[in-house]
């Protein structure tokens, strides 16, 4: 996994739960701890995270101001499901009329 997309992860776990730690993360992803640090102060340079002692907890009002790259794959199962059910009830409507 390339070190980018591993961030971005990194960033949609701490949209869904908030915090996380380093030995959560290092286990997650199979690397290694120090590994893990780097990215979360990169990440923490970029203002979306602030690093905490053995972890990581995310800014408020962090999530709207990430960058589109980011929120495009932050929850990307619900808009999924969204999608289906907006394109469901198209098909309905055309098939009332």
């Amino acid at each position: 996994m390339l070190a980018e997309d591993r961030r971005n992860k990194i960033v949609n776990i701490l949209c869904q739960k908030n915090s996380i730690s380093v030995n959560e993360l290092s286990g997650l992803f199979n690397v290694a701890k120090v590994t893990i640090r780097r990215d979360l102060e990169k990440l923490e340079r970029k203002g979306v995270l602030k690093r905490t002692y053995g972890g990581a907890v995310l800014y408020e009002g962090v999530h709207s101001d990430m960058p589109s790259y980011i929120r495009e794959d932050s929850n990307k199962t619900a808009k999924k499901e969204i999608g289906r059910n907006i394109e469901q009830r198209k098909k309905k409507k055309k098939t009332q009329k």
